[in-house]
Parts: C-alpha cells; sequence; structure tokens
C-alpha cells in the first residue's frame, strides 16, 4: 500500500488540499476544503481523509519572514491539535513563507504559456469579458502542493 501525506494549506474561509506519495515523493493539488473562521466543514474533511488515508498530516506554518510566529501561528497550532484529537494522525508543521505567492507565479505561467500557444482564442477573448490570469481557489491547493515538494526535499 503506498503511503500517503495530505497537506493543507490553512486560512479562515478556505484551505488548500494536496496529497503527496511518501514513496515516489510526488504531489497533487487536490482543490480547497471551504472553512468557516479557520474551521472547517469537518463532513468534507473526514470523507478526504476516509478516501486518501494519510499516514501523515503536513500543516503550512505560517510565520514572518524575520522566522517569528506570527498573528495566525497559534491558531494554526490549535488547527493541528484539533486535527490529531479528530484522527489521530500525526502531523507535522512546515514553514509557509511564500508558498501562495509561488503558486500565484505557478498559475500565472501556465496562464502566460497557455495563451502564447492560443492566440486565436485569445483574441476571441478580447471581445469577451478578460479572464483572470489564475484561479484565486487553485492558489491554496497549489500552495500545498509546494508545502509537500518542500518536505520532500528536505527528507
Amino acid at each position: 500500500m503506498v503511503e500517503k501525506i495530505l497537506a493543507i494549506d490553512f486560512g479562515f474561509s478556505k484551505m488548500g488540499l494536496a496529497i503527496g506519495n511518501i514513496q515516489m515523493k510526488s504531489s497533487t493539488a487536490l482543490g480547497i476544503l471551504r472553512a468557516k473562521n479557520g474551521v472547517p466543514i469537518w463532513d468534507d474533511l473526514d470523507k478526504v481523509i476516509h478516501q486518501w488515508k494519510p499516514k501523515m498530516l503536513l500543516i503550512g506554518y505560517p510565520i514572518n519572514m524575520d522566522g517569528t510566529e506570527s498573528t495566525m501561528s497559534k491558531l494554526v497550532e490549535e488547527f493541528a491539535e484539533s486535527l490529531n484529537n479528530r484522527y489521530s494522525i500525526d502531523y507535522e508543521l512546515i514553514d509557509e513563507r511564500l508558498s501562495s505567492f509561488e503558486a500565484k507565479g505557478i498559475l500565472i505561467g501556465q496562464y502566460h504559456l497557455n495563451n502564447t500557444f492560443n492566440r486565436k482564442r485569445q483574441k476571441k477573448q478580447k471581445k469577451q469579458k478578460r479572464q483572470k490570469k489564475y484561479n484565486l481557489q487553485e492558489v491554496d491547493s497549489i500552495a500545498a502542493s509546494i508545502l509537500l515538494d518542500n518536505w520532500f526535499s528536505n527528507q
């Protein structure tokens, strides 16, 4: 059986999810999990945990650029403990500095690459409403995938 890690990019209204394959050291963005005031929709997270059966949870830990704890750090620590209490799955907090920034860069790069090869479609879009350079909902799940990739790189 392939061992998996579920990465979570914590947020107040949505949390990015990604799954990692420990043997292959690869990650896949899964999408977002809705939340309210930093509390996930537990039924939805239950389904993700049941489907993927992760060996470990990897949770983005928001620290300041100077390495000090941020105002959200304590909230993430409490969230991680609530996950551990609910699922009895070990967790690790991982520095998430610049992961969302990097995720946006990846999505913007994909947008430009796609439009380079689709000039005809781009001309049609000029007449229609302009498309966003990236889907905001994808940022969080790609950030979670980046957390996994960074974790694998340090193993």
